[in-house]
């Protein structure tokens, strides 16, 4: 849904800087509702709430003074919408999964992973764990359901996409996805031409959202870059903070 649209200019209500914690209304949209009825008075009779949401005058309001036109926006609401900010924020979080027989032998260094979480915090996400671990269904699918478990944001593996016998990670998300994600998934093979290469992966489990990529450097990063400006949009729709 889309919630912006601007007031008329005959109403008489100024544009409020708050926003409908609930409705998601906010500015003069917020004000329009109100202006057109669509705001009922609570108990208190001085306190309004955004006709497009539930909550009463004690939980969302907005205080008008008597005798002055302004609006003035009450302490509660404030602090309820950082809340609700600081919570759309954190579904910014994202772990990493290394996937790699020989860095988990001792015999490679785990270059992608340390990469992608750089390129991750650089992009104003938080990166909240890297795990890494050998090549296999079993192992890949036991890492993956621990690391979406309680998780709201992004899993991101590296590693095991291709053709070679132990490149067995896309067997092993799809394994445990609840809702595949094709679009994000061919939209990282267009990227590069060597894409076509890649079997990766991406979907849902719960409400964390596994993106597969390369185990090279340069393929994990580019993979990750083709769909970034859509993750946030994903991750919070899953989260249920944005109406749609």
């Amino acid at each position: 849904m889309n919630s912006t649209f601007d007031a008329p200019a005959s109403s008489t209500k100024p544009a409020l800087a708050a926003t409908c914690v609930k409705s998601g209304l906010r500015g003069a949209a917020y004000c329009f509702a109100l202006s057109r009825g669509a705001a009922r008075r609570s108990a208190e009779g001085r306190r309004y709430r955004c006709g497009r949401c539930s909550d009463d005058g004690a939980q969302h309001s907005e205080t008008h003074t008597g005798g002055d036109s302004r609006w003035m926006t009450s302490p509660a609401l404030l602090s309820r919408q950082t809340e609700a900010v600081a919570e759309r924020l954190s579904s910014k979080r994202v772990k990493v999964l290394t996937v790699s027989d020989g860095v988990v032998a001792g015999t490679r260094t785990d270059a992608s992973g340390p990469l992608l979480a750089e390129y991750f915090s650089e992009a104003g996400w938080e990166v909240v764990g890297a795990e890494v671990v050998a090549d296999g269904v079993e192992s890949v699918s036991e890492a993956l359901r621990q690391m979406c478990d309680g998780h709201t944001g992004l899993v991101v593996t590296t590693g095991g996409t291709g053709f070679g016998p132990r490149d067995l990670t896309p067997e092993a998300t799809l394994s445990i996805l609840e809702r595949e994600a094709p679009g994000l998934a061919e939209a990282m093979r267009l990227v590069n031409p060597l894409g076509r290469l890649s079997r990766g992966r991406a979907g849902t489990l719960g409400t964390a959202l596994v993106l597969n990529t390369p185990g090279s450097s340069k393929g994990c990063i580019e993979c990750v870059d083709a769909v970034i400006d859509v993750l946030g949009h994903a991750v919070s729709l899953m989260a249920g903070d944005e109406p749609h």
